[in-house]
């Protein structure tokens, strides 16, 4: 149980993206789809006004788009068009052209600085992770977030049933457990 709770505050002391609020996002995720109406969040598109200007050009170039929108502050963008599956397929074919890759392993490092060899390999093997996560789950989930539901279930079920673990400990990987997954 220590151990676990070690890992948590660890990984709070070493900036976790989820707990910053930053977690890992696929390029592309479709918000809402309804006929005749598409949103979708565009990785890189928030706060990039050139990619959101070529982003419309290239959504009103599709045959049956009536309006078109990138908003920079969101990074989400809109497009009405006709509901047909062709038009609906040529769009979703354009987001996924200009959406950006995933972050490489070199832009997603942290400066590892003076870090011990060790802890610099564990924080390798924990990206690795989480990009195998996010492509199993098509960017679905990440690794801390199914660390964190892991957890939240564990401390559920342990105070719930106390057995190996008291009920303390279960409130306690249920407080780790929400604090990860609150963004």
């Amino acid at each position: 149980m220590h151990l676990l709770t070690g890992l948590l505050v660890g990984e709070m002391l070493l900036g976790s993206r989820l707990l910053r609020g930053e977690a890992a996002r696929p390029p592309l995720e479709l918000l809402h789809v309804l006929p005749g109406r598409l949103r979708v969040r565009l990785a890189g598109l928030k706060g990039d006004t050139d990619l959101a200007r070529r982003l419309v050009a290239a959504l009103e170039g599709v045959d049956g788009v009536r309006d078109a929108s990138a908003d920079v502050r969101s990074g989400n963008a809109l497009v009405s068009f006709d509901d047909s599956r062709p038009t609906r397929e040529r769009l979703i074919e354009t987001f996924r052209g200009m959406a950006q890759d995933p972050p490489t392993e070199a832009d997603d490092a942290p400066d590892e600085g003076d870090a011990p060899l060790l802890l610099q390999q564990i924080r390798k093997l924990g990206r690795q992770a989480d990009r195998g996560v996010m492509t199993q789950s098509q960017g679905v989930a990440d690794a801390r977030t199914l660390m964190a539901l892991a957890a939240g279930a564990w401390g559920l079920k342990s105070m719930a049933y106390p057995g190996a673990v008291s009920r303390w400990q279960g409130l306690t990987l249920c407080y780790w457990s929400f604090n990860m997954l609150k963004r």
